[in-house]
């Protein structure tokens, strides 16, 4: 795929692969916990990757996003969506999304520095957050 058929994909397609690839570099870093037992490891995740812990990541990110970036977040956020997550508000609930589908579209246009300094911004306002 073209970097512009990427940016063109349905916003929820873009958010599905940012969901996943959010999660797995969540996982890798929970992997630096001193106590790394899977039921250690899914606690501490599971902070990080809810639509609330999202939400507070992409109000840290949102200053340093480009054009390029925005737009991406604006379409996802603005996409009607059906439901929303259970422990969170629409408001949280679509800024996860967004952000979700920024990290799916830096992943699949291969910007693997761009997506590693937005990821590293996520955990930075997460762990500011929980103190």
């Amino acid at each position: 795929m073209t970097n512009t058929e990427i940016a063109q994909l349905n916003p929820q397609v873009l958010a599905f692969i940012g969901d996943g690839v959010y999660t797995l570099y969540i996982r890798e870093k929970m992997l630096e916990l001193p106590k790394n037992k899977s039921n250690v490891l899914h606690t501490y995740t599971n902070k990080y990757v809810s639509a609330v812990g999202q939400s507070v990541s992409m109000q840290k990110v949102k200053p340093i996003l480009d054009e390029e970036e925005l737009s991406v977040f604006m379409r996802a956020r603005n996409y009607k969506t059906a439901s929303i997550a259970k422990h969170s508000t629409l408001a949280e609930y679509k800024r996860a999304t967004g952000l979700e589908a920024i990290i799916g579209y830096l992943y699949l246009t291969k910007r693997k520095e761009r997506l590693e300094q937005i990821m590293a911004l996520c955990k930075e306002a997460i762990d500011e957050s929980r103190g």
